[in-house]
C-alpha cells in the first residue's frame, strides 16, 4: 500500500480513478469495512463521484503507524478483494422504517379500518346485486305477461270468423282462474263430400281438391242444412283421389254427399297451477292436441265480457252478444325473495281489452 502525491489511496488490485468499473458513491460519505462508517471517521476522507471512480482522499502522513494510516489499512484489506472483482460497492441506503416494525395497536387499528371499508364495500355490492335480480324479475314477468295478453288479443280478435253456422265465436269458463275457448275457421281449406258415407268409419270421399289438409290434422266435418257437425283427425290424405281416410274412431253418424269438411282453429287458454304450484303458467291447448306451456309464471287469468247491452258479465250465456273482453292478466318472479315470508314474490298485473270484429254482424 502507498500513497501518491495526489493523496490517492493505491494498493495492489484497488482500481484507480481511471478504472470505469468502480461503483458510485455518494459524495461525503465516509466508508470503512465497505459500510457506514461514524462522524469522526467522516473527517478523515470522502467519495469522490465525479466520474463513477472511488477514491479515498486522506492526508500524507510520514508515521505510518498513525490513525488514517491504520484507517486506510483497514479499509483495503476489508474492501480490496471486492473492489478487485467488480463487486457493487454501493453503501445501503438509509433505511426508512423503524427495524421494531409495527406495534399491536396500529396492527389491532389497521385490521378495524380494513374490516369496516372491507364491509361498506360488500354491503354496497350485495345491494347493487339484489337491485339487479330485482329489476331482472321485473323484466321477466312483464316480458310473460305481455306475451300473455298480446296472443290473447289476436286470437279473440280472430273469434268467429267464418264459423258454420251454429258453431259458437267461444266459450267462457268463471273457473278463478279463468278459461277461455276460441274458435274461428282456419286457412280457408273447404271441400265437399263427392259421394255419402255408407258406414260412419268409411272414408271421405270428396268432390274437391284434399291437398290443403295434412295427415294427422284435426278437421271439422258439418252438415249445412241443419249445422250439426264434429271434430274428427285424418289419418291419410290421398290427394289423388281427393278422400280423406280416417283416424281413431268413426264419425257418429253418416254424413251426405252435401255434407262439408273444413279446417277450424280451437283455442282454450287456461292458468295450470297445480302441475307445479311453485311456478304456474299459461298453457294453451289446440283441439286434439295436448296443452303446451306459452308463458311461465302466470299466477292469474281473469276475462269479464261486455254484452250488447253494456252489462259486464263473468261467463256470457250466447257468444253472439259478447261485444268486449276485457283480459286481466298477474305475473310473478320466478325466484321467491327469502327474505320475505309474507309475500316472497313479486307480482305485477296487467289489464287490456279487445273488441269482437267478427260477432254479431
Amino acid at each position: 500500500m502507498m500513497y501518491d502525491d495526489k493523496h490517492t489511496v493505491s494498493a495492489p488490485g484497488l482500481r484507480t480513478e481511471s478504472d470505469p468499473r468502480l461503483p458510485a458513491i455518494a459524495r461525503d460519505r465516509a466508508v470503512t469495512g465497505c459500510g457506514e462508517v461514524s462522524a469522526y471517521d467522516k473527517g478523515i476522507g470522502h467519495t469522490d463521484h465525479k466520474r463513477g471512480n472511488l477514491l479515498r482522499r486522506a492526508d500524507y502522513h510520514t508515521n505510518r503507524q498513525s490513525t488514517h494510516a491504520r484507517y486506510l489499512r483497514e479499509f483495503v484489506t476489508t474492501c480490496g478483494s471486492r473492489i478487485d472483482r467488480g463487486d457493487d460497492m454501493r453503501l445501503p441506503t438509509r433505511k426508512l422504517h423503524s427495524p421494531a416494525g409495527f406495534s399491536l395497536v396500529e396492527v389491532l387499528i389497521a385490521l378495524v379500518l380494513t374490516g369496516i371499508v372491507t364491509t361498506a364495500v360488500l354491503k354496497l355490492y350485495v345491494t347493487q346485486h339484489e337491485s339487479y335480480l330485482a329489476q331482472d324479475d321485473v323484466t321477466t314477468i312483464q316480458q310473460n305477461a305481455r306475451a300473455s295478453i298480446d296472443e290473447l288479443s289476436r286470437q279473440i280478435r280472430m273469434a268467429g270468423h267464418d264459423l258454420p253456422l251454429g258453431m259458437p265465436a267461444l266459450k267462457a269458463s268463471n273457473t278463478n282462474p279463468d278459461t277461455i275457448t276460441i274458435r274461428y275457421h282456419g286457412n280457408n281449406c273447404d271441400v265437399s263430400l263427392g259421394a255419402a258415407q255408407s258406414t260412419p268409419s268409411s272414408a271421405l270421399v270428396c268432390g274437391d281438391d284434399v291437398s290443403c289438409f295434412d295427415d294427422g290434422q284435426w278437421a271439422y266435418i258439418f252438415d249445412p242444412d241443419s249445422g250439426y257437425g264434429e271434430w274428427f283427425q285424418i289419418a291419410v290424405v290421398q290427394a289423388g283421389a281427393n278422400t280423406l281416410q280416417l283416424g281413431g274412431s268413426a264419425l257418429s253418424r253418416s254424413y251426405d254427399s252435401n255434407a262439408v269438411v273444413t279446417a277450424l282453429n280451437e283455442f282454450t287458454f287456461f292458468v295450470d297451477n297445480t302441475t307445479d304450484p311453485d311456478h304456474p303458467c299459461m298453457k294453451v291447448k289446440r283441439h286434439g292436441d295436448t296443452p303446451r306451456v306459452y308463458a311461465m309464471d302466470i299466477t292469474s287469468l281473469e276475462f269479464t265480457y261486455r254484452l250488447t247491452n253494456g252489462l259486464l258479465v263473468d261467463e256470457p250465456v250466447l257468444a253472439e252478444d259478447v261485444r268486449e273482453v276485457i283480459i286481466d292478466v298477474v305475473g310473478r318472479s320466478h325466484i321467491a325473495d327469502p327474505d320475505d315470508d309474507d309475500n316472497p314474490y313479486r307480482e305485477r298485473a296487467y289489464h287490456s281489452s279487445v273488441n269482437m270484429r267478427n260477432v254479431g254482424l
